[in-house]
């Protein structure tokens, strides 16, 4: 069979195309397919160039320098009065002591402080790189705070570049000892009464000296009564719970159990674990004894 001209000759370039490629150098291949590649010395100024992005903006925000006490320091004095915060620029006057899910030391801002004390809100030296914020411990106490948490962004730079949330906790030493254990000198109604009036609202002991602010009024294996606030005397030496209790019924509670250690004396000397028990008198005996009075 004879073909044109024209489709001989494009046989011929077909067939010296495909001897080209079948010899042609593997390296030459892989080296024209690295060119189609970005360069390693891009990807590398690529780099190079975003983190520098983030350090720029990363020393622009405060950073805390120093913490006293220190962060996560064990054994610290609770006779201290004042938490300080050191930053390495100067910052805005705000702040933001923040309160976690730990114990959160007394401050002028905190609930539960003991007005009979005076203190001072928290403060900024001259150079507006450390701020103090007067406290109140207790011994024997994990604390936990803190610098700037969620829409709290109090701490901020002059540039106003807001610090990072940062965790602060440290635990106070215990200064117990034999001669500073609490003991319970009374308990209303008495431990062990029968025939209480179901009607009465409060549970109270009393111990022999001044206590922490805490408490734990804990649960045994028999009933325990409903209850509601705990409040303690000026004098910190009677704790009261509020209750509802049911008539002809006996009650059990423990002051300290296991673990649980809120009844501690001024000094950080938890109460020994004490029973506490007593029985409600029936609405029946209530009324015939106001029947035998008429």
């Amino acid at each position: 069979m004879k073909y044109p001209k024209q489709t001989v000759g494009l046989f011929v370039i077909f067939f010296c195309l495909v001897i080209v490629i079948g010899n042609a150098d593997p390296a030459s291949s892989e080296s024209i397919s690295d060119t189609l590649k970005p360069s390693s010395d891009s990807a590398q100024v690529f780099s190079v160039g975003y983190a520098s992005s983030t350090s720029i903006q990363n020393a622009l925000k405060p950073h805390i320098i120093k913490l006293e006490p220190a962060n996560g320091a064990d054994l610290v004095d609770p006779s201290i009065r004042e938490l300080k915060v050191t930053f390495d620029k100067p910052m805005t006057k705000g702040f933001s002591w923040c309160r976690g899910l730990g114990l959160y030391p007394e401050t002028i801002h905190s609930r539960g402080l003991d007005q009979s004390e005076s203190m001072q809100p928290a403060r900024w030296t001259k150079d507006k790189k450390t701020c103090i914020l007067p406290v109140k411990l207790w011994p024997n106490r994990k604390y936990q705070l803190y610098l700037n948490l969620r829409e709290h962004q109090g701490f901020q730079s002059m540039e106003g570049y807001v610090l990072d949330s940062t965790e602060y906790s440290f635990t106070t030493k215990s200064i117990a000892t034999e001669e500073n254990k609490p003991h319970v000198i009374k308990f209303e109604p008495e431990n062990k009464a029968v025939f209480v009036d179901p009607s009465i609202s409060e549970l109270k002991v009393t111990f022999d000296r001044p206590m922490c602010n805490g408490y734990s009024w804990c649960r045994g294996l028999d009933e325990y009564p409903e209850t509601g606030p705990t409040t303690w005397t000026a004098d910190h030496r009677t704790c009261i719970v509020s209750v509802k209790l049911r008539p002809s019924q006996e009650y059990q509670l423990y002051l300290n159990l296991r673990e649980y250690e809120g009844f501690q004396s001024k000094e950080g000397s938890p109460l020994d674990s004490t029973e506490y028990r007593f029985t409600t008198k029936s609405v029946a005996s209530q009324t015939d004894f106001k029947d035998n009075l008429r």
